[in-house]
């Protein structure tokens, strides 16, 4: 009987798992069609982010298995057929509500914006301020070696100062056609070297999907280019890894690797499908991980008890250590289906669609492109990394944003006195 029933799951995964990977397909080429078609809703947008970090390694796993070798326990997980199925019925329900509404109309914000020379200004002193600030405290080594500041401990670089300088640059993308060809290189030259010294693979690729998609909805690619860009794009992430992995690893076997941990999100939220089955424990307190989202601000120094990020719960998880309040210098990444769920179970991952179409809406609806930025930069980490990076980068940047505004406003009154007084 225990035979049967073992055959009857893998027969009902096998076919969800059809089911999802062809859905996704469709929904990706229609996506990639109504963007070349003109339409600009970002539902088509997170249509093929969805498709690239969460069903795109789960085609290439099905296709050439593989077992991981530093998360071990997630092997286990991935070859159970009640987690495998419950992660394709979620990614076919999220396509499925995403498809739906992405043929509606978007507005379209206005081409310039009068503060913007005080953003490029910010923007600048920000990007080479955060390089300066780390050749002062750790010296020309820094950008000697990839990821220094991410794999060595010895380098003490706050994430916000990344954070902040990435949303700046996003801003400065926005009205890229109000700037000078070589301030633009000079900009991204300083991006890069950023994203060389910090180290976080993904951030690599989350970022040049950031930059596509604010020009795109800026009107600076034309629709009919931004498929190829995203192909240039993934070419480029692609050329990374083998570069990262003959290079920087000395064997090119790293490159799947690189891809399942860094670039995947379905082994996480599958693992912790199959942890919920067999009654393995990750996190010390049932709603630790929404409660970091929300206070995650407090001082630990006035908190000790504040739970850590979840992300720091599933990787000790994943390589078998106990649960504890300890803290790791390193954690996987996870989307925000994975925080939500861990707080709410089943619960979590039907908010998790409605936040993630919610968030689509507003970008669509959004009057100017620093709202339409701040709202991409949310979306794009909701489903890619952790979350209370992005809102402490998100909220310094508002206020220097407003800052920028008031320069703006308080040179205008100035100009306008003095034109008065002249009279």
């Amino acid at each position: 009987m225990t035979e049967l029933f073992d055959s009857i799951m893998m027969v009902v995964d096998i076919v969800l798992l059809i089911i999802m990977i062809s859905s996704s397909i469709i929904c990706t080429f229609l996506a990639v069609k109504r963007i070349y078609q003109g339409y600009k809703s970002f539902n088509l947008f997170t249509i093929i982010l969805i498709f690239g970090f969460f069903v795109l390694p789960r085609i290439i796993y099905v296709v050439f298995p593989y077992e991981y070798t530093f998360f071990g326990q997630a092997n286990e997980a991935l070859k159970d057929h009640t987690s495998t199925m419950l992660y394709s019925i979620f990614i076919t329900a999220l396509n499925f509500c995403l498809i739906h509404k992405s043929k509606r109309e978007v507005v379209t914000p206005p081409e310039y914006n009068e503060y913007n020379s005080y953003v490029v200004l910010i923007g600048t002193l920000l990007i080479y301020g955060t390089i300066l600030y780390t050749l002062y405290k750790n010296g020309l080594r820094v950008i000697i070696g990839y990821g220094n500041a991410y794999f060595s401990e010895e380098y003490d670089i706050p994430d916000v100062f990344f954070g902040v300088s990435m949303m700046f640059y996003l801003f400065i993308l926005g009205y890229k056609k109000f700037m000078g060809r070589f301030l633009f290189f000079f900009l991204t030259f300083g991006v890069f070297i950023l994203a060389w010294i910090n180290g976080k693979r993904s951030m690599i690729a989350s970022i040049a999907i950031m930059a596509i998609c604010i020009m795109a909805l800026s009107n600076q690619i034309k629709s009919k280019k931004v498929p190829f860009y995203f192909a240039w794009g993934a070419l480029g992430v692609l050329l990374f890894c083998i570069f990262y992995g003959v290079a920087l690893k000395g064997n090119i076997a790293s490159i799947r690797q690189y891809f399942a941990i860094d670039l995947s999100r379905d082994y996480t939220l599958i693992y912790q499908f199959y942890c919920d089955k067999i009654g393995r424990q990750i996190t010390v307190g049932r709603f630790d991980a929404i409660i970091y989202i929300f206070l995650f601000w407090v001082p630990r120094s006035i908190w000790p008890g504040k739970p850590y990020p979840f992300s720091n719960s599933l990787t000790k998880s994943l390589l078998g250590m106990t649960v504890s309040t300890t803290k790791l210098s390193w954690s996987t990444t996870c989307s925000i289906f994975s925080d939500l769920y861990s707080s709410f179970s089943i619960i979590g991952l039907i908010i998790g669609i409605w936040l993630i179409c919610y968030t689509s809406k507003k970008i669509d609806f959004a009057k100017t492109m620093p709202q339409k930025t701040f709202l991409v930069f949310l979306q794009i980490h909701l489903l890619t990394v952790q979350l209370s990076s992005a809102l402490i980068a998100m909220t310094v940047s508002f206020v220097l944003l407003k800052m920028c505004e008031l320069l703006y406003k308080g040179q205008k009154v100035r100009f306008t006195f003095k034109c008065s007084t002249r009279r």
